[in-house]
């Protein structure tokens, strides 16, 4: 009677152990499909130009343990929407989550030059290529701030008449 009872009492430590361990398992596997759910959902929302709707995922993810890129996610949003001081409070916080996103790089530049702040500027524009239209315009933005209208006409000159055009109609 007492072998029946002990190999009860094993086999039901060992359901007990084997439900601990496989609820974590399955909690796991159920958080890793939902985040891969709210990751395709947040990219498509960006491909539609839905970036509110991007960005409201991004702010619900729960995103420890993550294996999508989820601060591209926010940047790409904030970008579309024109989020400059959420941008520039990013990239001063993580520089490197703006400098890998071209288009909020630029944003972030923009300010920079705007409100002459020249170091930063430099830190965001330095290694890029000014051959490309619209960091030359960038360049040339800075030459004319700087009383340089020579070299900015110089630069200018280099870049592709029709990025040009598209710059004066904006």
């Amino acid at each position: 009677m007492k072998k029946h009872l002990w190999w009860i009492a094993l086999v039901l430590v060992g359901l007990g152990v084997g439900g601990v361990f496989g609820l974590r398992a399955w909690r796991s596997h159920v958080r890793q499909q939902a985040d891969d759910r709210s990751f395709r959902r947040a990219e498509q929302a960006l491909k539609e130009s839905r970036a509110i709707e991007a960005l409201g995922l991004f702010q619900a993810a729960d995103r420890t343990g993550s294996p999508h890129p989820w601060p591209a996610i926010e940047v790409a949003a904030l970008t579309r929407l024109g989020q400059l001081a959420r941008l520039v409070s990013i990239h001063e916080k993580s520089p490197s989550r703006i400098l890998e996103n071209e288009e909020a790089a630029l944003l972030v530049a923009r300010v920079y030059l705007h409100t002459r702040q020249r170091e930063k500027l430099a830190s965001i524009t330095q290694g890029r290529k000014s051959s490309s239209p619209a960091w030359g315009m960038l360049e040339a933005d800075v030459m004319m701030l700087e009383g340089k209208g020579n070299e900015a006409r110089k630069i200018l000159n280099g870049l592709n008449s029709k990025d040009i055009t598209e710059r004066a109609l904006r």
